[in-house]
């Protein structure tokens, strides 16, 4: 896929910048909007004239509707499905919160504090976009979950990381399962994102000396999932609840199944 080119006041935690109550045929909710993937798929949402809901730490003013959160993740559903009952039920619900967080066995500290904390910024986060997509996304939606490449094997030097996101993938293949087990609705589709190293600024400055040629720009990413969610021919060939993991080198990005 190419990548697509990429007002409002601050507000209290907690609040929810609402900008017009008209209902959409096709609404997104970007749960965190304000991270470099999160921006990349709110760009592109809005550029293909989706009704784009955000929800992050901060409040996202790209965004025709922002949801600014606090505290744990995991207590935010109904704030989180809350524009959904004046814009209708979401077509998309994508996960692109997280974070990084090194320790291993030989750093019980780093390993017991990144695994806490990982597991708010991804998995937490993951759960919550789950369980608002059983409550109000439309039954032929879709649910797109971000995990990472490292995590589909061992991470021994980051242990919660790993954890996290391994733990997101699995989430992602109960969603997929069918309706009658306890998954999504049977005609919804459920895709994991297991990138590499993202092109952000953030992880240009923590790694320097890296080859940036092979870090996969957000906005490709974004315009896969647009795709997805315009559902059609942008599903054409998925399978429910696959991983995708993208592969950047040379700056050129090709999707691989895992």
């Amino acid at each position: 896929p190419q990548a697509r080119p990429g007002a409002g006041t601050m507000l209290a935690r907690g609040a929810v910048r609402m900008m017009s109550t008209e209902a959409s045929a096709r609404v997104v909710l970007v749960v965190g909007g304000s991270g470099a993937l999160g921006r990349a798929c709110v760009s592109a949402f809005k550029a293909a004239d989706w009704t784009v809901v955000s929800a992050d730490r901060v409040e996202d003013k790209e965004a025709d509707h922002s949801v600014v959160v606090d505290g744990a993740w995991d207590s935010h559903v109904e704030q989180l499905a809350a524009p959904a009952a004046k814009l209708g039920n979401y077509s998309a619900v994508i996960c692109t919160a997280g974070g990084w967080a090194g320790g291993s066995l030989s750093e019980p500290e780093d390993a017991v504090a990144g695994a806490q904390s990982m597991i708010e910024a991804c998995y937490q986060t993951a759960l919550s976009s789950a369980l608002v997509s059983y409550k109000c996304m439309r039954p032929d939606g879709l649910l797109a979950l971000t995990g990472a490449a490292a995590a589909l094997g061992p991470t021994p030097g980051m242990i919660g990381y790993g954890m996290a996101k391994a733990a997101t993938a699995f989430l992602s293949s109960c969603a997929a399962a069918p309706n009658a087990e306890g998954g999504l609705p049977d005609a919804a589709h459920v895709t994991l994102i297991a990138p590499n190293v993202l092109d952000s600024p953030a992880n240009r400055a923590n790694m320097p000396d890296a080859d940036f040629g092979t870090f996969t720009p957000p906005a490709v990413v974004a315009d896969l999932l647009l795709s997805r969610a315009e559902g059609g021919d942008g599903r054409a060939g998925a399978a429910r609840g696959e991983i995708l993991e993208p592969r950047t080198a040379e700056g050129v990005t090709t999707w691989h199944r895992r």
